[in-house]
């Protein structure tokens, strides 16, 4: 499995495009292009691996993290998939993109014409032979989800968690005791898994510092 990251938009999000180096099966996890420029090294990427985009998720529908599924759709007819419980964020979004002065072209970037619903997030898929678990970790938000991959000792967990702190619980559906419980699956993961948050730097379990203060996003 080879994993590489981009840091897009003015929220610093992690973009994740995770590929099978013999099969070059490839998925992308929360693609928060805002510009053409770039989502263009993700397409510099993928064309110069020659990899095949199978999958497009987003952990969670937070709008920093669902900025670039329009890119997706327009460049490779793929769908981005979410969970259905996060639908009642698109309307919050709206409402943050006028707090936080988003411009016209950010806001249309938005539009949710390109998701398709998971209704059951407990699922497995396929890249290439490793095999992913697709797993709820509420909190953050109500379907924020997760991708782990035992075998290579990987989760990819949005905004659960990070090394030093957690994900927000203040915002639309937020839930502080739901995100306990979520935050203590993943750190009772075998202790060298490598979880990649969708913020920040990645770590292991093992190395997760422990703390009450959240460093928030």
């Amino acid at each position: 499995m080879i994993i590489q990251s981009f840091v897009f938009n003015r929220n610093q999000v992690n973009t994740y495009i995770v590929s099978d180096e013999i099969t070059k099966e490839t998925m992308i996890i929360d693609c928060g292009c805002t510009s053409q420029e770039e989502f263009n090294k993700i397409v510099s990427y993928v064309n110069e691996n020659k990899l095949s985009l199978k999958y497009s998720f987003c952990t969670h529908l937070h709008f920093d993290h669902m900025f670039g599924i329009n890119y997706i759709y327009d460049k490779y007819h793929i769908m981005t998939k979410a969970c259905i419980l996060d639908y009642d964020l698109l309307e919050w979004n709206k409402l943050c993109c006028v707090l936080m002065g988003l411009s016209n072209e950010e806001k249309e970037l938005l539009s949710t014409e390109h998701i398709q619903w998971i209704e059951e997030p407990y699922e497995k898929l396929m890249i290439g032979d490793n095999v992913f678990s697709v797993i709820p970790t509420p909190g953050h938000s109500p379907g924020s989800i997760s991708f782990h991959c035992e075998s290579k000792k990987v989760i990819f967990c949005g905004d659960v968690l990070f090394k030093n702190g957690q994900g927000r619980t203040d915002f639309d559906g937020g839930d502080s005791s739901t995100l306990k419980y979520s935050i203590e699956y993943i750190l009772n993961l075998d202790k060298d898994t490598l979880v990649l948050p969708g913020h920040y730097q990645p770590f292991r379990v093992k190395n997760r510092l422990p703390c009450n203060l959240a460093t928030k996003k």
